[in-house]
């Protein structure tokens, strides 16, 4: 049963009196609100270029600046960038402009002490919240203007949970500790919330009808043997589900084939659809077929016949490709409660290219990143930079970039 349909300038919706005459619909259906952004919803026919603020990491030179393994990135309210590394156990905080400031922990189980640390999220009072393999531990500033650097206490999490899945902080300082379980490839994903003690209050799952493609295939060796099968799961161009959590403590989800955004209530009711009008891009014929004999050397390479295999791709075992390319390829929830959507760049463009949406879905603006960066660790959106992890493509040397991002 359709709602009231309204028509809003898009102009006023962001900020920009003038800039465009284009219309966004809001529907509502039932209790779901129904967002429709037009597809040249743009004040300009190109997306903005972002200017970046720093790059920083070496191959060798000085140990602040020379990453083992970067597993997670926060940033506070003054513009410092905290940094875990997994090899090193241990936290980095560098200032707005890339400088070094200093260490937070070090290798071992005591308190302020780390366990591959990951998961790092900052509350809206200041704390940083680290997770390691078996707690969760919190640091606040010694003093006023300070980093988060001071242990401040500990709640115990899952055991052995490392993973470099993004922790969620809501604005009641609830915890959303990310988990998977069961057996590759039929992963469910799901959260642990905790209170902002440490006391575990509920879960928050993914829905059923939410299918995760596992990372890898399986050749079953036993009844509970395998070897894993990389590069065969995932099809090159098909659409893979991406969610978050918000300040509010919703399910952000994207199934990635359609330009489509579900939030979702704790209890699983769907608040908001968040659209844009728009085709699918087909993928350029020649990146289909570089990208079909790389799968098909794959498939000749792998241990067994697909057939043998599981968690293969349909689109691999039918010997063939997506067409075209997925149209969302992550969301994200912003720290100041805007909402960061991962496209394709268009043909003939590096870097990565997101659209910047409002709270309640309304678009924005589409900002290029000149260098792309990993979708995982997740990039850290505030409301002026998006810091993220860059990787040398021929020394798989990790760096930390920042971005300068365009007012709303």
């Amino acid at each position: 049963m359709a709602g009231t349909v309204l028509s809003l300038s898009a102009s006023a919706c962001a900020g920009d009196p003038g800039a465009r005459a284009s219309s966004v619909g809001i529907d509502t259906v039932g209790t779901t609100i129904i967002v429709t952004n037009p597809e040249r919803a743009a004040p300009s026919p190109s997306p903005l270029l972002a200017r970046q603020a720093f790059l920083i990491g070496e191959e060798e030179g000085e140990p602040a600046y020379t990453f083992g393994s970067i597993s997670s990135l926060a940033a506070d309210e003054a513009g410092r960038v905290y940094v875990s590394d997994v090899m090193a156990d241990e936290v980095r905080v560098f200032g707005p402009g890339g400088e070094f400031i200093e260490r937070i922990g070090r290798r071992g189980d005591g308190p302020g002490e780390f366990r591959a640390p990951t998961g790092l999220a900052i509350s809206n009072s200041g704390v940083l919240h680290v997770r390691d393999e078996t707690r969760v531990q919190r640091f606040s500033p010694p003093r006023p203007g300070a980093a988060a650097s001071r242990y401040e206490g500990s709640h115990p999490g899952p055991a052995y949970a490392f993973s470099l899945m993004t922790t969620r902080l809501d604005s009641a300082g609830r915890l959303y500790y990310p988990m998977r379980a069961g057996r590759i490839p039929n992963q469910k994903y799901f959260y642990l919330v905790y209170d902002s003690a440490g006391v575990l209050l509920d879960t928050l799952s993914l829905p059923a009808s939410v299918r995760v493609p596992g990372e890898t295939a399986i050749f079953r060796t036993g009844a509970s043997g395998g070897r894993m099968v990389p590069g065969l799961a995932r099809s090159p161009f098909a659409p893979v589900p991406g969610w978050d959590v918000t300040a509010e403590g919703h399910l952000l989800i994207s199934r990635g084939e359609s330009y489509e955004i579900a939030e979702l209530a704790g209890n699983g009711d769907t608040l908001r659809v968040i659209r844009r009008e728009g085709a699918a891009a087909p993928v350029p014929p020649g990146e289909y077929d570089d990208s079909l004999r790389a799968v098909r050397q794959r498939v000749a390479d792998a241990p067994a016949p697909v057939e043998r295999l599981e968690g293969v791709a349909e689109e691999i075992r039918r010997g063939e490709l997506p067409r075209t390319l997925p149209q969302i390829l992550s969301v994200q929830a912003g720290t100041d409660g805007r909402i960061w959507v991962r496209r394709w760049p268009a043909a003939g463009e590096g870097g990565a290219l997101y659209d910047a949406l409002s709270r309640e879905g309304i678009y924005q603006y589409s900002v290029r990143l000149p260098l792309s960066m990993a979708s995982v660790p997740a990039p850290v959106f505030t409301d002026n930079r998006v810091y993220g992890v860059v990787v040398d493509s021929d020394t798989e040397v990790q760096r930390v970039v920042a971005y300068d991002l365009p007012a709303p």
